[in-house]
């Protein structure tokens, strides 16, 4: 295919101008046909009542139904087209199990951020306290050359910055802002300047965190170590 090919996009739902009796939201569950009314769902599609022959008690489809069903798919439609992103979703989670490995979410706190899921029937919220089997994109090199912090509404804190260090030496990190009850998870990525010639030799650690910060020991070349931390 070709971007050429690009389907033309839905400017607004289908029946998005319907009201009424003409358009209606399409439960999950089964609903029980009622007199003239044999409703659809996600459950049945269109009941057997509505392919049952109306000399033998068959009920028509309801046009509402088609309505509801097209509008639901088309607002998807719109989104989609229009770049909108998926967001954590309780009750989506309670319905399916939870979300698949490689599930991609925007950050419904910060703008521009997002999350990937490393774990399938993931069903913990990736902005929340409880947030587990969740990987963090969206923080560019640029940003991490520089200290800094963000505090989310979930009341979780991260921490971020960089530092260069000698050959076999260490440094002592100071928090931007201290967490105020524990520091529960640091990330810890370096890369060798351009020094000569050779290979990185040596491995590159921290030590036990406090509530302001850590030490990384740097055993090796000279390197410029990238961390992260989390806590609250």
């Amino acid at each position: 295919m070709q971007l050429s090919d690009t389907p033309r996009r839905f400017p607004k739902p289908f029946a998005s101008g319907a009201s009424g009796t003409y358009v209606r939201d399409i439960p999950t569950e089964h609903v029980a046909a009622t007199g003239t009314d044999a409703p659809a769902s996600l459950n049945d599609g269109f009941p057997p009542e509505t392919f049952t022959p109306l000399a033998s008690g068959g009920i028509p489809p309801n046009g509402a139904d088609m309505n509801g069903i097209l509008r639901q798919l088309t607002a998807w439609a719109r989104w989609q087209a229009a770049g909108g992103p998926a967001t954590f979703n309780a009750e989506f989670v309670a319905a399916v199990g939870g979300y698949p490995r490689g599930a991609r979410l925007a950050s419904a706190a910060t703008a521009g951020v997002e999350w990937i899921s490393t774990a399938d029937n993931n069903t913990t919220d990736p902005d929340s306290l409880s947030a587990a089997n969740w990987i963090r994109v969206g923080k560019s090199d640029a940003l991490l050359a520089s200290n800094g912090y963000e505090i989310r509404p979930s009341g979780i804190i991260e921490q971020w910055g960089s530092v260069y260090i000698g050959r076999d030496s260490t440094a002592t990190i100071a928090f931007p802002i201290p967490f105020p009850i524990v520091c529960w998870n640091i990330q810890l990525s370096w890369q060798d300047s351009t020094i000569g010639s050779g290979s990185p030799q040596g491995s590159s650690g921290f030590g036990a965190p406090s509530l302001s910060g850590f030490i990384i020991y740097n055993d090796g070349n000279f390197r410029t170590h990238h961390w992260r931390a989390l806590g609250q």
